[in-house]
């Protein structure tokens, strides 16, 4: 669960809209169990960490881990319902939580949106957007806003030959519901409901060579089944390129997280 939206902390995002708009007529699922939460329930998940600068995503070698998701407790947490999730991994990182709030159709996830160093620029130093809840999947619509903003007047730390230079960035990420497929877990064949959340920024950099525009996407994929939860994650590996090769290629890895056990508390 931790990772479900790894790379959205690399957004550079100044407000947050959460609305139901979807043009699609889309037939309202009935009321089922999509993530059990009560407390005492656990999750077990083999990681690997990914890569892509050929082309192909292909896992990183020595990368694998393991990590378990237990629900601690039912509380009620920044205005909503909700459940606090600890995660833990064999690799020595540090646990972690997780906090989820649902309806009978959607999930949603308390979110921090504070940058990463980002490829040494410490944008965290300079970005800071707080922490709100973030409608991750919905059965009842085929697709959502999730952020739409444009920032201006900020200055980021480029290596040379830019050095501190002016920027503006546009930010667009938005969430879909996507197809149904089989997913196994441990010797059992599951029926999962993809969600994919894709993330497309595009930074404006004045700089002494004039206008350089640099697009940025990511895409994270997450697998729900029914009364069974999270059975998938996926955080799409990306490369992120400059103008004329003025500044070397960004890569950015990825890691996805699968199922391998679990333990829900009736």
């Amino acid at each position: 669960m931790k990772k479900l939206i790894k790379i959205a902390s690399l957004c550079i995002i100044a407000s947050l809209v959460l609305a139901s708009c979807s043009d699609d007529t889309v037939t309202p699922a009935a009321d089922k169990n999509y993530y059990p939460t009560t407390v005492g329930s656990t999750w077990t998940y083999d990681g690997v960490n990914t890569e892509d600068t050929t082309g192909t995503t292909r896992d990183i070698s020595a990368s694998s881990y393991a990590m378990s998701s237990t629900v601690k407790d039912s509380l009620n947490y920044m205005g909503k319902s909700a459940v606090l999730i600890v995660n833990t991994y064999n690799n020595g990182q540090p646990d972690d939580t997780t906090y989820i709030s649902k309806t009978a159709t959607q999930i949603y996830q308390y979110m921090s949106f504070t940058p990463g160093d980002f490829g040494g620029f410490g944008l965290s130093s300079i970005l800071d957007f707080g922490s709100r809840w973030v409608l991750i999947a919905d059965y009842n619509q085929a697709s959502w806003p999730v952020f739409d903003t444009t920032v201006t007047g900020i200055t980021l730390p480029l290596p040379s030959p830019f050095g501190p230079t002016p920027a503006k960035i546009t930010a667009k990420v938005t969430s879909a519901k996507s197809g149904v497929s089989s997913l196994t877990v441990g010797t059992q064949s599951v029926q999962v409901q993809e969600f994919i959340t894709t993330i497309a920024f595009t930074a404006v950099l004045t700089t002494v060579l004039g206008e350089q525009t640099v697009p940025m996407t990511f895409v994270n994929k997450t697998y729900v089944s029914e009364n069974i939860g999270i059975v998938k994650t996926e955080a799409l590996p990306t490369t992120i390129s400059f103008p004329a090769n003025l500044i070397a290629p960004i890569h950015i890895n990825g890691n996805k997280e699968t199922l391998k056990t679990y333990t829900i508390v009736k």
